[in-house]
């Protein structure tokens, strides 16, 4: 398992499983995608 941590202002991000089989499996546009939707995501008030 593969931990990583990000502290915020007033919170904190964890993640604490990285599906690979899933994410192996996507392509570049999938990735880019996921990337796209995580940053809007987290650039919401």
């Amino acid at each position: 398992m593969h931990s990583w941590w990000r502290r915020g202002i007033n919170h904190l991000h964890l993640v604490l499983y990285i599906d690979l089989e899933t994410v192996n499996a996507w392509s570049d546009r999938e990735v880019v995608e996921q990337w796209h939707n995580l940053m809007l995501r987290c650039s919401r008030p």
